[in-house]
């Protein structure tokens, strides 16, 4: 899965690297089928709803000018294909369009650094390939930003979540386990 990365407005000249270690994250998980591909920089937003865009700059209006530092950092997630249903594991998935990450302009007091720009780009990722926030407070998926120096790292909790929906070998219908 190609992303495009829009570094119009970005902290720094390096996002398209910073990017580029959240896509190796969720890339390089055991068990996992999924491989991402850090597709340069683009002009792409995720108006043009064709593509899988990552932007800095508000091109798709999703924020409001703040005078002080927002609160809402970025927001990541996909667009679905409503009509297309996949079964994976036992679950039913409806297959995505497209997905994308809108970095907040008005935030970026809030990753004006490599380590925490990579944080709210791998956690915005993930929702961008299907996932919700996690229960577990350690977990990168958590509703809150760590800024703990785990930059584009991913946990336990993360790679359970993201190999189930994307397994290299689907086991079928499992029973719900809880750790």
């Amino acid at each position: 899965v190609v992303f495009y990365v829009n570094p119009d407005g970005a902290p720094n000249p390096q996002v398209v690297e910073d990017v580029g270690a959240a896509l190796t994250a969720w890339s390089n998980v055991a068990g996992c089928s999924l491989r991402l591909v850090n597709g340069g920089a683009s002009s792409a937003c995720s108006t043009q709803r064709t593509v899988n865009a990552i932007s800095f700059n508000n091109c798709d209006g999703r924020f409001s000018p703040s005078a002080e530092c927002s609160r809402i950092i970025a927001l990541g997630g996909l667009r679905w294909e409503s009509e297309v249903v996949r079964q994976v594991n036992g679950q039913s998935y409806v297959t995505a369009a497209y997905g994308f990450i809108s970095f907040n302009p008005y935030s970026a007091c809030s990753f004006d650094n490599h380590c925490d720009l990579r944080e709210v780009a791998t956690h915005e990722l993930g929702h961008a390939l299907g996932l919700g926030h996690s229960q577990h407070p350690d977990a990168t998926m958590y509703g809150a930003a760590h800024f703990d120096g785990r930059c584009a790292g991913i946990t336990e909790d993360d790679v359970t979540g993201i190999a189930f929906v994307y397994p290299i070998n689907d086991l079928g219908s499992r029973p719900l386990a809880i750790d």
